[in-house]
């Protein structure tokens, strides 16, 4: 039996999420998974049958919002997103407002606030780990898609110095593990986050872009992979545009002749990765399940 059919759109495919059946499990067993903070119930032959856990990152290495989420996309089959929230202002403000009134006498519209996605990006970072040391990689999938999402509109919604301060949190937790087990994992996300970077290009040589980058020398490592990379592929582009030109430009060259082109490969040494299990108050990482 199928369940609801939702779809989401990506940038280059569109998502078709269906609402699991779960009628079978839903008889059951409750069982308790023990978050850093709270615990969250879910029906046993849900873990049972869909969570395939390894390494160890365990249930208390992550929040209670964090686990909640990752039970409800057992249970629906999506997770509810966080929504951004009006900035706080850096400077008081005044209890009477005044604006000014324009010449036809009409009064402007105020500026749109500035948005915080301060709870926005943790939650699909801290999501997207969770979901791929449990090994449900539809939900890691789904929950990078829409950090990426999130960043591009966060630049635009968000004041400058809010951006940097949201964008500095979620390179925190990209880079410095919070659990250890699942090399690969932490890749991913350090990877997506460092490629939007890149996709900022000059924003990242002002003061506020330098400053994200400043002590972080992984992150300043992956920039540079990426930007060479990028410099690559559109050099094979810029190549591929001037083939024909050339093609026509050496009509009277010899037959057998060819013009050859060559690539030029960079490799970038990966640097060892270190995990580091950061503290959380928790006793021995132990799961009721």
């Amino acid at each position: 039996m199928r369940g609801e059919r939702r779809k989401e759109k990506g940038r280059s495919a569109t998502y078709i999420m269906e609402r699991p059946n779960i009628l079978s499990a839903l008889g059951t067993q409750m069982v308790a998974l023990r978050a850093a903070d709270s615990e969250v119930y879910i029906h046993r032959a849900l873990v049972d049958n869909v969570v395939m856990g390894f390494g160890e990152c365990s249930w208390p290495c992550f929040s209670g919002a964090t686990i909640t989420s990752f039970v409800e996309y057992l249970y629906q089959g999506n997770y509810t997103t966080p929504a951004a929230v009006a900035a706080s202002s850096d400077s008081p403000k005044s209890t009477c407002i005044s604006l000014p009134v324009l010449a036809s006498g009409a009064i402007p519209l105020p500026a749109p606030e500035s948005l915080d996605y301060e709870k926005v990006f943790p939650a699909h970072a801290g999501l997207f780990i969770l979901s791929r040391h449990r090994n449900v990689l539809p939900l890691a999938t789904l929950c990078l898609k829409r950090l990426e999402e999130a960043m591009k509109k966060a630049q635009d919604a968000s004041k400058e110095h809010v951006f940097v301060e949201n964008m500095r949190a979620l390179i925190r937790y990209s880079y410095n593990p919070c659990c250890s087990g699942n090399k690969g994992a932490w890749e991913e996300l350090q990877k997506v986050v460092s490629e939007f970077l890149v996709s900022k290009k000059g924003w990242l040589l002002t003061a506020p872009g330098t400053d994200l980058i400043y002590g972080e020398e992984k992150l300043a490592k992956d920039i540079f992979a990426g930007a060479i990379n990028l410099l690559l592929e559109n050099d094979k582009l810029l190549m591929a545009a001037e083939r024909p030109k050339l093609g026509v430009k050496n009509t009277g060259s010899k037959s057998g002749e060819k013009r050859q082109v060559s690539t030029i490969r960079i490799p970038v040494k990966e640097e060892v990765w270190r995990g580091q299990c950061l503290s959380n108050g928790a006793s021995s990482p132990t799961s009721l399940v």
